[in-house]
């Protein structure tokens, strides 16, 4: 009774057995059968929807190439504009220099010609000076000396007075072009830092006590001597100038008796050589216009 059911149960065990060997054996087998091809239709409406998907598709595409396409043209116009308003920028750089240009020169000529009426109206009014009846005197108190006296007068031509005025004075003899003496001439105290009101003139004399032309009368007598003065001005105007007057008289000629009246006194014709007017110190005061 109980062999059987153990038999039975080792039986079925084998077959187990023996059928999975068989089912693995099966399984590494490559099957050799060849099978029809399978097609699946698709259903109408799924066709459609697929056809539609296509249709959107393409149509987005389409699109998307159209905004790209317009995007790259406007890139091309703001391109073009940029280039349009960096040449009109560059144009109006230009102008605007040219026009600060012109400025600069219009204000320039603006000051020039400030500067111009400036000079023209010191000039009209500063004051100016001439020198008048120059004669060169030679006196003596004893018959035997005869000190030289320069004699002239300043005459103020302007329309404003002068001042700070200074004179000096040199007279030489020569003997044809050589400096034989030389001598300086004092002017008399008052003659120092002088004024002469506009249109106004003064008499000055110049003179040294030391110096006798006694000794060369017999010279200019027989022209082979002859005197020379020079005489220097130094005075400033109303604005500040410093201007010196320069001027050289040469004695051509002896006339002892120019003045019988005077015993003892002679004198020389003096004709004006050279005249120079400098302007040595420029300080111009708009507020003395």
């Amino acid at each position: 009774m109980h062999f059987l059911p153990r038999t039975l149960l080792i039986g079925h065990l084998a077959w187990l057995l023996s059928f999975g060997v068989a089912v693995a054996e099966t399984g590494n087998v490559q099957p050799t059968e060849y099978t029809l091809p399978v097609r699946i239709v698709a259903e109408p409406e799924e066709a459609q929807d697929a056809v539609r998907d296509r249709e959107r598709s393409l149509e987005l595409q389409e699109k998307d190439l159209a905004q790209q396409t317009s995007v790259a043209s406007s890139t091309e116009e703001i391109v073009s504009w940029t280039m349009v308003q960096v040449v009109l920028t560059t144009l109006s750089l230009v102008g605007l220099f040219y026009t600060l240009y012109l400025t600069r020169r219009a204000t320039k000529a603006a000051e020039n010609g400030v500067r111009i009426a400036m000079e023209i109206g010191v000039k009209q009014v500063e004051g100016h000076l001439s020198t008048e009846g120059a004669r060169l005197w030679a006196s003596s108190e004893d018959g035997t000396s005869f000190a030289p006296e320069f004699r002239f007068k300043l005459q103020n031509t302007g329309q404003s007075p002068i001042h700070a005025g200074q004179v000096q004075a040199e007279l030489l003899v020569l003997e044809g072009d050589d400096v034989t003496v030389r001598y300086p001439l004092e002017a008399v105290p008052y003659l120092r830092n002088f004024s002469i009101l506009a249109a106004g003139g003064q008499d000055f004399t110049c003179k040294s006590s030391d110096v006798s032309l006694r000794e060369h009368i017999e010279g200019f007598e027989r022209q082979r001597k002859r005197v020379r003065v020079e005489l220097a001005v130094d005075f400033r105007t109303i604005f500040g100038d410093v201007y010196q007057l320069e001027e050289t008289y040469d004695g051509y000629g002896f006339c002892p008796n120019v003045t019988p009246e005077w015993e003892g006194t002679f004198a020389y014709d003096l004709g004006r050589v050279t005249t120079t007017y400098t302007l040595k110190v420029k300080k111009r005061h708009l507020a003395a216009l």
